[in-house]
């Protein structure tokens, strides 16, 4: 008999087990909140994405069902389910209202593939942006690893595809900085191309790059990729704005 665990991103050391603990033990909850107005929708995601909470099924009828111009997404999210975090993404691509992102604290593991659905991304000062590999867990014999090792690398390619989309570069540039596993302050996702702008400030630069070296992870059992490691987009960056995201989104506003 083979048990499989659906590919999620990695769990992490002492801090991950704490946080599963916790899931656990306050049971199933809603990891987003969602109010209209005026045409206008605010989405908050603010919690770990499809485990023991409602399911992206649940989000994805709700999303679909507003009749709004405008859907303002908040994010402060660790990660999750892959597979949910996919399901997100793409029903926001395929919602005919604008999608604004806004990262208020964290967009880490697939939270930050949700965020590439935006039409904007903005971070907010202090917040941070990480990418890095999928992973999953199988009980069985010698060929279920090797399948579910296989299924990861597929996965790991889609995730490097949503970057690669936004900001530009190439799906091999992006696996190198999931593979460190690569933090971006602020600053740094708007040079990368993962976001447009910092919230409330022009040029954040120095003041990003800075907060960024004296913020210490380690307690939290992350890895911390060299900044030399991110890929460079280029002048590509900034016209590659995920030609393909917004084909679908006029299609759809058509539609």
């Amino acid at each position: 008999m083979t048990v499989r665990q659906l590919p999620r991103f990695r769990a992490h050391n002492l801090t991950e087990a704490a946080r599963f603990a916790e899931l656990v033990a306050r049971g199933p909850r809603e990891w987003y909140r969602i109010e209209a107005k005026d045409k206008r929708a605010t989405v908050h995601v603010y919690d770990s994405i499809g485990y023991w909470g409602t399911t992206a099924g649940d989000f994805a009828r709700e999303v679909r069902a507003l009749d709004v111009d405008t859907i303002d997404l908040r994010l402060n999210s660790p990660g999750g389910s892959v597979f949910d975090g996919v399901a997100i993404h793409n029903t926001l691509l395929d919602h005919p209202a604008r999608v604004e992102v806004t990262v208020d604290g964290v967009a880490a593991s697939i939270a930050s593939v949700i965020a590439m659905a935006g039409d904007s991304v903005t971070m907010g000062r202090g917040t941070r942006m990480m990418i890095h590999n999928p992973s999953g867990g199988v009980i069985g014999q010698a060929k279920d690893m090797r399948d579910m090792a296989d299924i990861l690398d597929e996965l790991a390619k889609d995730m490097a595809g949503f970057y690669a989309g936004r900001a530009g570069g190439s799906v091999d540039q992006w696996l190198a900085s999931m593979d460190v596993e690569t933090w971006y302050s602020a600053q740094e996702a708007v040079d990368a191309g993962l976001a447009d702008a910092v919230l409330g400030t022009d040029n954040q630069t120095d003041q990003s790059k800075a907060s960024a070296k004296a913020f210490d992870l380690s307690a939290y059992g992350f890895r911390y990729a060299d900044r030399d490691q991110a890929p460079d987009p280029g002048a590509v960056a900034r016209k590659a704005r995920s030609d393909a995201a917004r084909a679908r989104v006029l299609t759809a506003l058509k539609g």
